[in-house]
């Protein structure tokens, strides 16, 4: 609901200086948003009934939103706002460490025929210092590579390739276990939203960063924590959790969520 981009983007940075200053020296920043496309009017910021407190737009989460004209944007242009903030926290002083994305099985359709359905988002993984704490071992995944089960990361595989006859490379991209570190593609299927926030992303998504970037019985930091999900999450995998919520009313949603999860007696803690 900034009067400009660039406004939302260096408040942005403001928030996530912030959360730099009070982030353990080997902590990470899991960063997850969407872009816009440049629509020439600025109806979009006349969407929300309540502004500064989140979309009401029933499919927000699916949706891609359209905004105004940018600067140096075209009408229908894709902004690129995730890239945006990307750059601008590595200017402020993040590493930026890599771009997953979060590859949506279930996106809804768009009535566009011009360019293709949007069915993903950008997660942002960025670190305070140079050396940070991962547990690449969290997340890893079923390797399946085309070779033998006997021939492993450490010996020469032979493999024929079209055009390239007996192409030679070290490893076969699997560990002795049959696994492999994850990738940076995470399907992951979007679900309903809870008590009037429609943004609310699936749990597994914090689940996985939280694996990844946080240790048992560490702090989870949440500065836009919605509904709760990524507290859910954390608790989930025996972490701390510590939140921020402007949103009187998804707070309050936020805490009963919780205390329903945790009375559900099927509720699986790690």
């Amino acid at each position: 609901m900034e009067a400009s981009l660039n406004e939302y983007i260096d408040k942005l940075v403001m928030v996530f200086d912030e959360v730099r200053r009070i982030l353990k020296q080997t902590g990470t920043l899991w960063l997850n948003i969407g872009d816009c496309y440049a629509t020439g009017t600025q109806a979009a910021r006349k969407q929300s009934k309540n502004p500064g407190v989140g979309a009401n737009n029933g499919e927000a989460q699916n949706s891609v939103p359209r905004l105004g004209h940018p600067d140096g944007c075209k009408t229908k242009d894709m902004i690129g706002v995730p890239w945006m903030l990307a750059f601008a926290l590595r200017r402020s002083g993040w590493y930026l460490r890599q771009d997953i994305i979060w590859q949506k099985p279930n996106a809804m359709p768009e009535s566009v025929k011009d360019r293709c359905v949007k069915s993903h988002e950008y997660i942002f993984l960025l670190s305070k210092a140079e050396k940070y704490y991962i547990d690449y071992d969290a997340l890893r995944e079923p390797a399946n590579t085309g070779v033998r089960e006997n021939e492993f990361f450490h010996r020469k595989v032979l493999v024929d390739v079209p055009g390239v006859k007996h192409r030679q490379f070290r490893g076969s991209g699997r560990n002795q276990d049959g696994n492999r570190t994850k990738r940076d593609v995470w399907s992951i299927c979007v679900e309903p939203g809870y008590e009037g926030h429609h943004a609310v992303f699936p749990l597994q998504l914090p689940r996985q960063c939280i694996m990844l970037g946080c240790p048992k019985d560490g702090i989870v930091f949440d500065p836009f924590m919605g509904v709760a999900t990524t507290a859910i999450a954390a608790i989930m995998e025996h972490r701390h959790f510590v939140g921020c919520e402007l949103n009187p009313e998804y707070y309050k949603s936020g805490i009963k969520r919780i205390k329903e999860i945790k009375r559900n007696p099927t509720f699986n803690f790690g």
